[in-house]
């Protein structure tokens, strides 16, 4: 499922036709569609969005929790309708504000999965350049556009002082005008910064330079105040304009509407500034503490992306709320360090990542706010490698081992008593000595002899040596969420509330 941001922006028609569905608004083929690696599930949501709609426009949503609820009810039907849907690998894939929506939409979808309320092989988020401390974004801008020599110390300081404004706004719990001031630093940031392009630093055509008309000319946004009317200005109409023109708004509500079973009655786009006007109060709430959940209380794995040129949703921010962050593999998650991870397109590293258990940060390089857009190559990897890594086995850290008792030591073995002395040998008894021979009787001399030689005497032999490693669903609102995978793609027909004809995508 990819969601959009804005609040307000259209996933059926921008996210599909102008950064990662199959086809363009002009029939030429993308590259490097994430239809080439799965089925893409695209929403129009919050209620009001593109083509989907409300009856009153009381049933608009005015927070997180809503927009949750009746996301849940979507997958629902959705995958009652299309069972083949129910054992697939599900991921939530989305972008900027679509990012905040999509943590409680996960929770929610959670446990109604544990109710038995929804069939579905749920296995993780996947959070794009996301509007999830909305106070650490704003804090990081001046640092970040000095550091990218945007602006000099003089223009730092203005940046800073206008944020601390907003600051003490969310810290006083006042919301509305915590929102407010957040529209109010963005304009000095255009005014210091020369109208640096909020969505990526370093982009030659600049849509905010431009001034050009919006869709807020199919529009009358006269209900909403200055500030609110600049924020939806900049986030969702001027997107919509200068980067595709007047074109996707015709192509919205042209022959391709009626191919897809839309009524006539609905247009496209037509309740967007409502949508963003009646979320105006839960903008600057984090959801910091939803993404904590999703990775305490839940076996999803919770992904993070972030473009190194963003400056919406900048990755100085990012890196902040995840360092202030607090949940069991921390410690290991720090230790980890980066992996560089390449792509055919060039040498260099496209992205970083670094990853613990359930959890992983991607820093992208050359990249803005839009990856499918500004870097379609690896954005196409990174959906590859984040189904790759849910399916492998959560690689959790061990419990570390506890010391092992001391072995008793050996008792000495009983000294072997001693051996018997052996009896002394007794001593023979003398033997009585010889009695001496008679001595012979003298014999008669003889005559003298001549003398023999002397005899050598032999030497006597000498004696031989002897050797010694481990809430159900709220009551249906009564709205409309519409969605549409593109017919074009394998993720298979328009499906829609509004449209009976959709027949789920195809299988695999």
């Amino acid at each position: 499922m990819w969601l959009q941001g804005g609040p307000g922006s259209s996933g059926v028609g921008y996210g599909n036709f102008e950064e990662l569905g199959p086809r363009d608004i002009n029939n030429n083929t993308r590259p490097y569609a994430w239809t080439k690696s799965a089925n893409v599930m695209f929403v129009d949501n919050p209620v009001g969005t593109g083509y989907s709609y409300v009856d009153s426009l009381t049933n608009l949503t005015t927070d997180n929790s809503q927009i949750a609820d009746d996301l849940v009810v979507l997958v629902k039907e959705v995958f009652s309708q299309n069972t083949d849907l129910q054992t697939m690998p599900f991921f939530v894939f989305c972008e900027s504000y679509g990012g905040k929506m999509a943590v409680d939409f996960a929770l929610s979808l959670y446990e109604a999965i544990n109710n038995g309320e929804v069939i579905s092989d749920f296995k993780g988020v996947a959070l794009g350049d996301s509007w999830i401390s909305p106070m650490d974004s704003i804090n990081t801008w001046g640092t970040f556009l000095y550091q990218m020599a945007f602006v000099n110390r003089e223009g730092l300081e203005e940046i800073d002082a206008s944020a601390a404004k907003a600051q003490a706004a969310v810290d006083a719990g006042k919301w509305i005008e915590a929102t407010n001031q957040w529209s109010s630093t963005e304009d000095v940031v255009s005014t210091v910064a020369h109208d640096v392009n909020f969505y990526n630093v370093l982009a030659i055509d600049d849509i905010y330079r431009a001034k050009s008309k919006s869709l807020t000319q199919h529009t009358d946004l006269s209900f909403m105040t200055p500030a609110i009317r600049q924020l939806y200005e900049n986030h969702v109409g001027r997107l919509n304009s200068k980067i595709v023109g007047e074109t996707l708004y015709s192509f919205m509500n042209g022959p391709q509407k009626k191919k897809w079973g839309v009524p006539d009655s609905v247009i496209w786009d037509s309740q967007g500034g409502y949508v963003f006007d009646r979320l105006a109060g839960d903008f600057m709430k984090p959801v910091v503490d939803s993404v904590v959940r999703l990775l305490t209380e839940t076996d999803l794995h919770v992904n993070v992306f972030s473009g190194n040129l963003d400056l919406i949703c900048d990755t100085p921010g990012t890196y902040r709320w995840i360092e202030n962050m607090e949940w069991p593999d921390k410690v290991n998650f720090s230790a980890a360090g980066t992996r560089v991870v390449h792509v055919s397109s060039y040498s260099a590293p496209a992205a970083t990542v670094q990853s613990s258990g359930n959890f992983a940060l991607y820093t992208i390089y050359r990249s803005g706010h839009m990856l499918p857009i500004d870097a379609p190559e690896m954005g196409l990897k990174l959906v590859d490698l984040i189904v790759a890594a849910a399916s492998q086995p959560s690689k959790k850290a061990a419990p570390p081992k506890q010391a092992e008792p001391p072995k008793p030591a050996a008792l000495p073995k009983p000294a072997a008593p001693p051996k018997p002395a052996a009896p002394p040998k007794q001593e023979e008894p003398l033997k009585p000595a010889a009695l001496p021979k008679p001595a012979a009787p003298p014999k008669q001399e003889e005559p003298l002899k001549p003398a023999a030689p002397p005899k050598h005497k032999i030497p006597a032999k000498g004696a031989k040596q002897r050797g010694v490693p481990l809430s159900a669903v709220n009551t249906f609102r009564s709205r409309v969420v519409a969605t549409h995978p593109n017919p074009a793609t394998p993720t298979g027909k328009r499906y829609a509330k509004m449209v009976p004809n959709f027949h789920g995508p195809r299988k695999g």
